[in-house]
C-alpha cells in the first residue's frame, strides 16, 4: 500500500524524508519504502505519521472509510 498522500504532504511543507523520519524517528529508507509501497508501516507507526501530518489514516492509505479496515488488518497482520 503506497502513502503517496504523505510524499505530496512532505513536498508541500518542504521537508525531505529524512527530516521527517527523524520527527517520527525511523529512517528516510522507512519513509521510501512506505510511500513506494515496499513495506507498510506498522499501526503505531501509521499513527504516529498522521498525528504528525494531521492526515486521516484514510488520506494516508489512499483508500475510502470502508476499504480502511482491510488494509490495516493487512498492514499489522
Amino acid at each position: 500500500m503506497a502513502m503517496v498522500r504523505l510524499s505530496r504532504w512532505l513536498d508541500d511543507n518542504s521537508l525531505t524524508q529524512a527530516e521527517f523520519g527523524r520527527r517520527i524517528k525511523v529512517s528516510q529508507a522507512t519513509i521510501s519504502d512506505w510511500i513506494t509501497g515496499a513495506t507498510s508501516p506498522s499501526l503505531d507507526n501509521l499513527r504516529e505519521v498522521s498525528r504528525e501530518t494531521g492526515l486521516s489514516f484514510d488520506e494516508l492509505l489512499g483508500v475510502g472509510a470502508h476499504q480502511t479496515n482491510n488494509k490495516l488488518a493487512r498492514a499489522v497482520g
